[in-house]
Formats: structure tokens, sequence, C-alpha cells
């Protein structure tokens, strides 16, 4: 008996069905028959050793360009102060405050009478000399009217009336803020007078220029321990439109405000949005950690600085790439022979599995 040709490519159709199926039934059983198999990768990972942000921690603020202390020129008690409270807005010679002296005003009196008599005479010597006399004397009376010397802003009233006061006493504060300043740490090598320079203001970036760059002083010495070489750089920042005000903080990237620790480079990865990042382990879990670099140790370390815990363990490199939140466990624990655990960088075997913890750790 004869088969249709068509008869035949259909049985060799249902016959390779049929084959596919028994092979998917046998991986499906074999896969219930190993659930959640653990996969081996070797992690290198040693324990942390933190330096504390307190170590280098300063704070950092806008200054104006120039602060004037304007003190008393003579002695005596305060008789008014004639601008009202810090900010406002004052002219050059505008008058600030007034010292009562009754002794240089009777001065005054006398050699005006003295000059008068002079004249009446027309002795030209007495009258040349009383002139001179009465010159010296009103500048003494003058003294005792303290005016601005610049345009600008008060900062600051250092007396109030019926306050007696010596010569040189500060009486009031007078400030430029159309520019402010700032000092700031900086890697000598990286930057030069003149250019430009940006710093972040509370919650944001500024752009200001490099007036100058100083030696480091005391302030910022422990951030040598960090870097090869701090300076100084005073950077200006136009204020024309009067949007920033004298004492706002300025915020620096190589001072830092979390922990600090020194990583092998293998262990900087990079992280989001160009950020760099470490990993540790923390409580049995693979965490991503964002971190600012800071100094170079060597050719083969860096300080690094972030939110690092002193119980974690610091991940150098490992056979395969871990996310964030992966759970691992020693291979020692679960009875594995044959593993080395110590290797020379103080690395331990381990067994990982992938399971994501979702607790906002």
């Amino acid at each position: 008996m004869s088969i249709h040709p068509r008869i035949i490519l259909i049985l060799c159709i249902c016959g390779f069905l049929t084959c596919s199926s028994v092979v998917m039934a046998q991986e499906d059983e074999n896969d219930l028959k190993q659930p959640d198999a653990p996969q081996e990768v070797k992690i290198d990972r040693i324990a942390v050793t933190l330096k504390y942000p307190e170590t280098y921690k300063t704070f950092l603020s806008l200054a104006p360009i120039k602060t004037i202390v304007v003190p008393a020129q003579a002695d005596g008690p305060v008789g008014s102060v004639l601008v009202n409270k810090p900010n406002d807005i004052i002219k050059a010679q505008a008058e600030l405050v007034r010292i009562k002296s009754e002794e240089r005003l009777l001065e005054q009196r006398i050699i005006e009478a003295e000059l008068e008599a002079a004249k009446a005479s027309k002795d030209e010597k007495q009258i040349d000399i009383a002139t001179k006399k009465l010159a010296l004397a009103e500048f003494r009376v003058d003294q005792t009217i303290v005016r601005s010397p610049i345009d600008g802003e008060i900062s600051k009233i250092h007396v109030t009336p019926g306050e007696y006061v010596r010569t040189g006493q500060p009486l009031v504060s007078v400030i430029v803020t159309s520019q402010l300043v700032v000092d700031v740490p900086v890697e000598r090598n990286s930057v030069k007078p003149g250019e430009a320079f940006q710093i972040t203001i509370e919650d944001k970036s500024v752009s200001g220029k490099i007036e100058s760059i100083l030696p480091v002083t005391e302030q910022f010495q422990n951030l040598q321990e960090l870097f090869v070489s701090v300076a100084i750089a005073r950077v200006v920042i136009d204020n024309g439109n009067g949007a920033l005000s004298p004492g706002q903080a300025v915020i620096s990237n190589m001072i830092p405000r979390h922990p600090v620790m020194e990583v092998a480079n293998s262990a900087v990865k990079n992280g989001a949005e160009g950020q760099r990042k470490v990993q540790v382990i923390r409580d049995g879990f693979v965490k991503d950690l964002p971190i600012e670099l800071h100094g170079q140790v060597g050719e083969t370390h860096v300080f690094v600085s972030g939110r690092i815990a002193a119980t974690d363990e610091l991940i150098v490199s490992s056979s395969e790439e871990l996310a964030d939140g992966t759970w691992v466990r020693p291979l020692l624990a679960e009875g594995v022979t044959g593993t080395n655990p110590k290797s020379p960088t103080g690395a331990t075997a381990t067994s990982l599995k992938r399971k994501v913890r979702d607790d906002g750790f």
C-alpha cells in the first residue's frame, strides 16, 4: 500500500514535536530536583579601617570682599548712634556715631574768641597763630563725629548711646558685598590664579574666579594626610545682584563629610551618572556605596569617603559582577572542603545565592 507524500510529512512533524516535549519535560524535572542551587563566586574581601570626618572637618563660608571696622578717634561717652541696624546701606562720609566731648568744644570756642581779638587788633602774627590753632581745634571736634570711609553696608554696631569709649575702640563695622570671597583647599597643581572655579554654596553651584593661590593654613593641615600637595585658593564671586550673602556655607569636595578609607584602585567602580562607587558586604548582603575620591596613595591605592560602616567588608575583586542586594554566604559555612579560607590579601572563597532583600537598606 502506498502512502501519500503529504501524509508522511505530517507524521514526521508530529514525531518531532513529541521528542521536543520529552526533552522539555526532562529539563523541568531537573529544575525541580535542584531548586535555588548556589552559584560559587570567588570574592576578595577585607575588613575596612576608617578615618572619621571629624579629623578633617572645618567650616567654610562666604565673606565680604572688604570689611572695615570703624574705630573711635576720641575718648568720651557715645552721644548718639546714627545707624539703626545691620544691613543698612550707607554712603561714604555718612555719619555713624557722635561722641560727646565738651572739652574739645570749649577749646574751639576759646580759640574762636582769640581769633576775633587778633583781628580787632590787626596783629597779623596773632591772627596767623589763632587761625592755625582754630583749625586744630576744629579737627579735634570733628574727630568726635565718626563717619563711614566707604560706600557699603552696616555689618555690626559695637556700641550703644551712653557707653564710654576709648580711642581705637570699634564702633561700627562696614562691609562691601558687591563681591564675596572664600578660601578653599585645592590641589596645588590643578589650578592657577585668574582661572574660573566652580564652588558649591549651600545647594547651588556658583562660578567664581581664583584671585590667588596661598600656602596651606593650620585650618587645613590635616588634609595633607589625604592629598599630595594642598594649597589654598582665594576665590572671588561677583555678587552685584545681591543674590548671595556673607556667612552662607561653602562646601568643598576635598573636605570629607563621611568616613574615609584607603582602598585599592581595583575596588573603585563606575556608578550611576558618572559617580564612583565601591561594594561592601554588610550583614551578608552586597551593598553599592557611592563615594567621593580624594588623594592618591602611591600607584595602587586611593583615599575615598562614603557612608561606610566599621563592620563592613570591602570587596576588592570578584570573579563575577555582583548586583546590589545580592545575598552571599561563606563556602565554609556549608561544609565545603578544599577551600583556601584566607588568601594573602585576607580574601575568602564565597558561595553566593542571588537573593535580593528589599528592606530599604
